[in-house]
């Protein structure tokens, strides 16, 4: 295969500038330019020639599900993000060439393609610029009890799929015997919905063809009372039965939830999560201190001013290093409360405070590994008593 390959180094941290290369396997995919092997600017093999994607300057334009579907081409089980030229971090932008072509542009996958070539998309590119390139982040592995959406174009709107490690993603069954279930279980749709970053969902009922989804199915009862994480805390059971196309389907909220802290553990301690990109991910504890806890609790409607950092229980069970971490560096702010010597927090919300880092393509670690959440260097809190 022949080869003209231009890599080049430079002060600013760019890693690899890449001129036209040709290629073999149309539809191929491969990741460029930096230094994580699983994220990079993707490129598609056309015409025997690796290119890039375009994305017309929004994300509402390259959607999570086109992720998703290029990662799965490639090898990965999914993806954790979605990102164009603008929102990749300076450090690792590759050195754009003008050599270098545009394939495609306004890819839309739904989801259950199995080739990103599969999806609609056109090769009308004469208004993009290689600072439209679209890139992805992607997961090597899936946990037990993921949740995706497929069968439509939109992130918010699809048919819920279930993953188990040992059965892969299964579908959710809404035929004539089993529909009440899903139609009426909004709280069942809105944990979904919480699952991939938004505020709210409505349960409904929809057909989807065999082809485009696995023929296993679960139904879903009634969810467990009291906070609940995902949708393995509702009854979940497998079903031999299902019959007809009906699939349980929800319409998520396209408020997200970007900068929205969450918890996982118990319900006024655990570890901290916040939403990133329609993800939830941790945050890690350097600078994270009893002040921060407050603010998190308060957000939580469970303000404590002797909050602090350190639950009374080890909550590894809920650490999967399969979920990105976002944040590091928290810094909220207290102050002095009238003419008395109390402090009380100023921000009412992890996003409203000060911090020092952010990790858009999602670290896997707080530069440590271990099999404690502690070692593991992430944020933690104890709301207290009420």
């Amino acid at each position: 295969m022949a080869l003209q390959l231009l890599c080049l180094v430079t002060l600013a941290g760019f890693i690899i500038g890449v001129s036209a290369e040709t290629c073999d396997g149309e539809g191929s995919l491969r990741l460029v330019g930096w230094l994580e092997a699983d994220a990079g600017r993707l490129e598609v093999c056309h015409n025997r020639e690796w290119g890039t994607i375009c994305v017309n300057q929004s994300l509402d334009l390259w959607p999570h599900k086109n992720a998703e579907v290029a990662c799965r081409d490639i090898g990965y089980a999914g993806a954790l993000n979605s990102l164009f030229h603008h929102t990749i971090p300076s450090d690792k932008r590759v050195r754009e060439d003008s050599d270098v072509p545009i394939h495609f542009s306004q890819v839309r996958c739904s989801g259950e393609q199995r080739s990103l070539l599969d999806c609609p998309l056109s090769e009308i590119t004469e208004q993009c610029t290689h600072n439209q390139n679209a890139a992805i982040v992607c997961r090597r592995g899936r946990a037990s009890g993921d949740v995706r959406l497929v069968g439509d174009q939109r992130d918010t709107v699809g048919a819920v799929e279930l993953y188990h490690p040992m059965t892969g993603w299964t579908g959710i069954c809404a035929d004539a015997n089993y529909i009440h279930m899903w139609r009426d279980n909004r709280r069942a749709a809105e944990t979904v919905c919480a699952q991939l970053g938004y505020l709210g969902g409505t349960p409904y009922v929809q057909s989807l063809q065999r082809s485009a989804i696995s023929d296993r199915k679960v139904v879903v009862g009634s969810c467990a009372s009291g906070a609940i994480f995902d949708l393995t805390d509702c009854d979940i059971s497998t079903i031999e039965d299902c019959r007809g196309d009906d699939l349980a389907w929800v319409q998520c909220s396209t408020t997200g939830r970007n900068g929205g802290a969450s918890k996982v553990g118990s319900e006024r301690e655990g570890v901290m999560q916040v939403q990133y990109s329609g993800r939830r991910g941790f945050i890690c504890d350097n600078d994270w201190d009893n002040i921060d806890a407050q603010v998190a609790c308060s957000e939580f409607d469970q303000y404590n001013r002797n909050a602090d950092t350190t639950p009374k229980r080890d909550y590894t069970e809920f650490v999967s290093d399969l979920k990105p971490i976002w944040l590091g560096g928290i810094e909220c702010t207290d102050k002095i409360v009238g003419e008395s010597s109390r402090r009380d927090i100023v921000e009412s919300k992890i996003k409203e405070c000060d911090y020092s880092e952010q990790y858009p393509i999602g670290l896997t670690e707080c530069n440590f590994v271990s099999e404690t959440v502690r070692e593991h260097r992430l944020a933690q809190i104890d709301c207290g008593k009420l």
